[in-house]
């Protein structure tokens, strides 16, 4: 992809929406580039500490009386698919037949229908993985973007300004010894990006925390905001064994 996509940092999610996939299709081949125009920082209104990362303003992740700054979730919006209302339908037309589905209920439990769907966007012989996890009305909670090759400083600079450095961590289910849910910690072990007012986070690569995982568009942020509340999770899913 020889040419240049040319964006606007504007406060429309959609425009944002278009720019991280002109980032994410330019990713696969390593050799195209996106140029952006910088506008206006998003702003929500919230009072945060800041702190200067890379030349940019970045909400961090602090304390305040012991707990984390916590600014409120927008659900995120992607190339006309609205997170949290728009049925399994609307992507298929407007992304095409998914090339795979499946369950993730174990064999046995719950409905077998299908509530994570792949579709696969090509470019230049590559092809870019986007993963739609639905409810069981079809309707769609969240959308992974995983792209080939993508710096998360790039990736920043795309989204703007108003994100937040986080930390999660895993509490464990006590009625079967395994790893529950995830909750925000600030020493926690699991890093994400989040863009709380776009409803955005982006995962770090395990083996590169200098290389986007995936790009996470969804209804809620990426894990629980306390222990207490993972762990109400874990005696939840205890009831329903």
């Amino acid at each position: 992809m020889a040419a240049h996509c040319a964006t606007r940092l504007e406060s429309s999610i959609n425009v944002r929406a278009r720019s991280v996939m002109c980032l994410a299709l330019a990713a696969l081949t390593a050799t195209s580039s996106c140029t952006r125009t910088a506008g206006p920082a998003a702003n929500t209104g919230t009072a945060t500490d800041t702190v200067s990362v890379a030349g940019q303003t970045s909400v961090s992740n602090s304390m305040r009386q012991g707990e984390p700054i916590v600014e409120p979730w927008v659900a995120g919006r992607f190339e006309g698919i609205q997170t949290g209302s728009s049925h399994i339908d609307e992507v298929v037309t407007l992304l095409g037949a998914p090339v795979e589905s499946w369950s993730s209920n174990p064999s046995g439990s719950g409905s077998r229908d299908p509530d994570i769907f792949v579709f696969k966007r090509k470019t230049r012989g590559q092809e870019l993985s986007i993963e739609v996890f639905v409810d069981r009305h079809k309707v769609v909670r969240s959308i992974d973007l995983e792209p080939h090759f993508l710096l998360l400083e790039t990736a920043k600079l795309q989204f703007g300004n108003r994100f937040v450095d986080s930390r999660y961590d895993w509490c464990k289910c006590e009625y079967n010894g395994t790893e529950g849910p995830i909750y925000l910690s600030v020493n926690g072990s699991l890093p994400y990006v989040e863009y709380p007012s776009l409803g955005v986070y982006l995962t770090p690569r395990i083996d590169d925390s200098t290389l986007v995982q995936s790009i996470t568009y969804s209804t809620e942020r990426p894990g629980l905001l306390t222990m207490a509340e993972c762990l109400e999770e874990c005696r939840a899913g205890a009831v329903n064994q």
